[in-house]
Parts: C-alpha cells; structure tokens; sequence
C-alpha cells in the first residue's frame, strides 16, 4: 500500500507512523520549534503523590510534544535509584523488554536525566528497567510528536 501524495508532496510507501519517507541520502536539519513552546519536563520519580501510600495508576500520562520542542525526562535526589532507556515498539514498551535495538539513554543513579527533541511525528516510548518500575507501570512514557499546524 502507498499513499498519495499531497501539497506537492511525494508518496509515502506504508511504513510506521515515527518514520519518514523522505530519501535517507538526505537529512535533515533539527526543527525549530512550530510554536513558541517551553521544555516540558517529565519528573521521573514514581508517579505517587507525595505523602499517599497508596495509588491508582497503571503509567505516566501519554506527553504530546510540538516538533522542535525539547522533552527532559529527569530525577533528582531520590531514595530508589533510576535509569532511561528507549524502546522502539509498543509491544517492547508494554512487555518492559530492554533487550536489543533498546537505546541507553541515561545511566543508573539517583539523579540523572536525558533531554531529547521531538522531531518527527509519532510516538516514542521510554522506560526505566531498575526493579519493577516499568512492569508496575510507574516509570514508562509514551512521548508522541505533533504538529499542531495540522490540526485545524
């Protein structure tokens, strides 16, 4: 299946949803940021609020960031220690598996943090594999890419 093109555009062969289908001879230059837009910043400790033993949440909500924005997925000072790794597949994400093409992308230690730009559409999944963090669904998020320029 392909898709037709549009705006001049070229068509697109059915690929997933974080790819692009321009010609990989060519990159391209990081995105500036589509709207004035601040850093967001994911708080990677345990998604409980402080001074509740007990909570109801299965993971961190889903992050929507505009192409050029920058995410900063970061931990500071905490009593359990933390990584960062990104998964490419919802399966991947889902079965908490960090096996290989899985990226490190911040090490084990009780601060740290990982900063990225969204530049493409589409969802990116990251995750923590110290302990039962991903499996108990307290340190997983799913980051998806927007362009609000379409969305009229």
């Amino acid at each position: 299946m392909t898709t037709s093109p549009t705006n001049g555009g070229t068509a697109c062969p059915t690929s997933p949803e974080t790819r692009s289908c321009s010609p990989a001879s060519s990159p391209t230059p990081a995105p500036t940021p589509l709207l004035s837009t601040p850093k967001l910043t994911v708080n990677w400790d345990y998604m409980v609020p402080s001074g509740v033993t007990w909570f109801n949440v299965s993971e961190m909500p889903l992050v929507h960031c505009e192409i050029g924005q920058n995410v900063e997925i970061s931990w500071s000072n905490t009593n359990i220690q933390h990584n960062v790794y990104e998964v490419y597949s919802f399966s991947r994400y889902i079965e908490c598996d960090f096996n290989a093409p899985s990226t490190y992308r911040a090490a084990v230690a009780n601060s740290g943090n990982f900063t990225f730009t969204c530049d493409s559409m589409g969802t990116r999944f990251f995750a923590c594999s110290v302990g039962k963090a991903c499996s108990k669904g307290k340190q997983r998020v799913r980051v998806h890419g927007i362009d609000s320029r379409k969305t009229k």
